[in-house]
């Protein structure tokens, strides 16, 4: 999933607006965007045994400096704790609490 945020939970940011230059409409820009990613196992019978999750935040702003995107790596649970949003509800809770706690893009890809 992908979606974005004006500010992360309890911080104070100023939100700035653009418009089409054939529109007189003003349009928010988000501060940040993020990306949160599941793999799951499943039983024989189609139930998830076991998860990993990942989650990628970005400020919204052109990134030159050559670092990977890895770099941005950070839990869900703590994009859940910035954006207020719980991913993943679906999952069995002791299986949701175990994936959504991993900030390892190693851990991830290797699932």
């Amino acid at each position: 999933m992908t979606g974005t945020s004006f500010a992360k939970a309890g911080e104070n940011k100023t939100i700035s607006y653009t418009k089409a230059t054939d529109d007189t409409k003003q349009v928010p820009v988000p501060n940040y965007f993020y990306k949160v990613v599941l793999k799951v196992n499943k039983n024989s019978a189609g139930v998830v045994t076991s998860a990993s999750t990942i989650g990628f935040w970005f400020e919204n702003k052109a990134y030159t400096d050559g670092k990977s995107y890895t770099n941005y790596s950070v839990s869900v649970d703590q994009i859940e704790t910035w954006t207020g949003l719980d991913f993943f509800v679906n999952l069995p809770d002791s299986v949701e609490n175990s994936a959504e706690s991993n900030t390892s893009w190693n851990t991830f890809s290797s699932f």
